[in-house]
């Protein structure tokens, strides 16, 4: 089957079909209409993956929507071969977005009451997947945003998981600020929101892009659930982004953006406190001249921050590295700032 001309488009293409299978409820005859909008970048094999889990849910979205940065046709073909299967759009960036604004862009053209922003390496863990969230949000109609079980397989098929993941995470509903220390929501693929209450990711982070985005919708008063159960199997590659950004400038410059005016909240959280302690030991980094030299201003340095740095500009790195000794000259600084 070819593909109308329009299709591969440099700006834009899209197609509409309808979902052919019989055993499949179709998206506009379910209580909650659900949007999965998949941002995608090359990676042929994986989107496929992905979509053919969406094709074995026991319902069906109203929507799948796919936003290509790629410089090449490999999305497209790939999607070719699900118009038939699934209700898709396809919109070809005009100039490659990257991430998070194709993120949004993917958002954006998104019409159903629910919408899920699954990455295109991803994929939906079980066939009732979508039916699970669907079924949190209409049996707790206050709810905004629903998250399911962080699992990730590597490429050797070895899976991990976070113990005590629901435990934690109510803790973080109580003091949204602490997902700054420990994401216990995961990536934006477990992540399912209702479409009127959805902002845009901050495209000025990249590597807490997904945590600054949750923070402000905790902060905004959203509710959030947890289904413990995993619904989402998150793939871990050399290829991500994330993977790709491991950085001291990347990742100290969004700590640094993230705690602008929530000084006071950030500098009184242990967890929070802690976490900017190692973060600045780990990255050895003993002085604002040294962030300086990273692109950081001093401007945009938290007083807390200053305040690690001076403490832990006293003493040797060797001693600092040295857990027991660390743990307690930090309790220190933390109980007399």
């Amino acid at each position: 089957m070819r593909l109308a001309s329009y299709f591969c488009d440099p700006i834009v293409a899209a197609l509409h079909v309808k979902p052919l299978r019989r055993d499949v409820t179709s998206g506009k005859n379910m209580e909650f209409s659900i949007s999965v909008c998949i941002p995608a970048y090359c990676q042929p094999i994986l989107l496929t993956r992905c979509l053919d889990s969406l094709v074995l849910q026991d319902i069906q979205p109203m929507e799948v929507i796919v936003t290509d940065d790629s410089p090449d046709d490999s999305v497209a073909k790939v999607v070719e071969t699900f118009i038939s299967k699934l209700p898709i759009s396809y919109f070809r960036n005009p100039k490659p977005l990257g991430s998070p604004t194709n993120w949004n862009a993917a958002l954006s053209y998104a019409k159903s009451e629910l919408v899920l922003l699954l990455h295109h390496d991803d994929y939906l863990a079980c066939p009732d997947s979508l039916r699970r969230y669907a079924d949190e949000f209409k049996m707790h109609p206050e709810t905004d945003a629903v998250s399911s079980k962080i699992v990730t397989s590597d490429t050797t098929g070895k899976q991990t998981t976070v113990a005590g993941q629901e435990h934690l995470l109510t803790e973080v509903y109580q003091h949204p600020h602490r997902i700054v220390a420990a994401n216990l929501i995961g990536p934006p693929s477990l992540l399912m929101l209702r479409r009127e209450i959805l902002p845009e990711y901050d495209p000025a982070y990249i590597w807490l892009v997904d945590l600054e985005f949750y923070l402000r919708l905790m902060e905004s008063g959203r509710k959030f659930r947890f289904i413990d159960r995993r619904l989402v199997t998150i793939a871990l590659h050399p290829g991500q982004v994330t993977n790709t950004l491991i950085n001291a400038p990347i990742v100290l410059r969004e700590h640094m953006y993230i705690a602008q005016g929530r000084d006071e909240r950030f500098r009184s959280d242990h967890a929070i406190y802690d976490h900017y302690w190692r973060m600045l030991r780990n990255f050895r980094v003993r002085n604002l001249k040294v962030l300086e030299q990273l692109g950081i201003e001093s401007e945009l340095v938290p007083p807390f921050v200053k305040r690690i740095l001076r403490w832990q500009a006293r003493v040797p790195m060797a001693l600092l590295r040295f857990g027991p000794f660390s743990r307690l000259y930090m309790e220190a600084c933390f109980r007399t700032g």
